[in-house]
């Protein structure tokens, strides 16, 4: 689809051509274990750690995301979680985050693309957060090396596990730090491994780019006094554009729009 701005104050014009430049996008591949964890009230959950093997996942990591369901626990701040890849290497995803408000039937998603960290002194609701590392000192999760995210560490996703391969079994260490309150992950957990499209995320632009994961202030909007036209296009013969122009043309005849389609696009 082809957006362009013209000075017409109505656009009536709607073309279609024949054409197809569609392809198949990969939007990642996610891998869940929906058996749930118990939480213990002091020292490590049921199991430990809970896995998830992964099978035809990427052989270069792009970006990671973790997300457990249904998460409930009457003290959240003792809670430690561990994600620890096949090769062995680990980050700390969330560590004393929270406060002694109950959590209930909590769902994150814990990825580098989060809108923020979670909160120290208070319940973070449902939502998708960056790994984050409140311990004071060193956590001891046993059977699991990693390190820290911040702000005890500086550790990403991106940084432990670009560039791995996915293959193999995933790890998910929880322990309970403190004694006298427990909890669930009533749904598992899953892990979903990325693509990463840079583009235009704004529906309102005239170069959305509705498989863009990461907006890369490219949008492009129309000035004042200018309309959008859009028309589709689709390649009946699969070869591509090769070089073609196009014309638009107003109800007077009159060129309003043209340009160039590169070969491909």
């Amino acid at each position: 689809m082809i957006k362009r701005c013209t000075a017409l104050s109505i656009c009536t014009v709607a073309i279609t051509l024949l054409c197809s430049c569609l392809s198949a996008l990969s939007y990642g591949q996610t891998f869940t274990n929906p058996a749930p964890i118990t939480i213990n009230a002091l020292g490590n959950a049921s199991p430990y750690p809970s896995t998830i093997t992964v099978s035809g996942g990427p052989n270069s990591i792009v970006s990671v995301a973790v997300t457990v369901t249904g998460l409930s626990h009457t003290w959240p701040d003792d809670i430690d979680v561990v994600l620890v890849a096949p090769n062995g290497q680990g980050l700390s995803i969330m560590s004393d985050c929270g406060n002694a408000i109950d959590a209930a039937n909590a769902n994150y998603t814990i990825a580098d693309y989060g809108t923020a960290q979670f909160v120290n002194n208070a319940l973070n609701p449902s939502g998708t957060y960056r790994p984050t590392d409140f311990a004071q000192g060193v956590d001891n999760i046993p059977g699991a090396t990693y390190t820290a995210s911040a702000p005890r560490g500086a550790s990403t996703f991106a940084s432990v596990f670009g560039g791995d391969n996915a293959n193999g079994t995933w790890s998910l260490y929880v322990e309970d730090d403190v004694g006298g309150d427990a909890g669930a992950i009533s749904g598992g957990w899953s892990i979903a491994f990325e693509n990463i499209i840079p583009g235009c995320t704004n529906p309102s632009a005239l170069n959305y780019n509705p498989d863009a994961t990461l907006d890369n202030g490219s949008c492009i909007f129309c000035g004042p006094g200018q309309s959008a036209l859009v028309f589709n296009m689709f390649d009946t013969f699969g070869d591509g554009w090769n070089g073609a122009s196009y014309f638009i043309t107003n109800s007077s005849n009159q060129v309003v729009g043209t340009g160039t389609l590169a070969t491909g696009s």
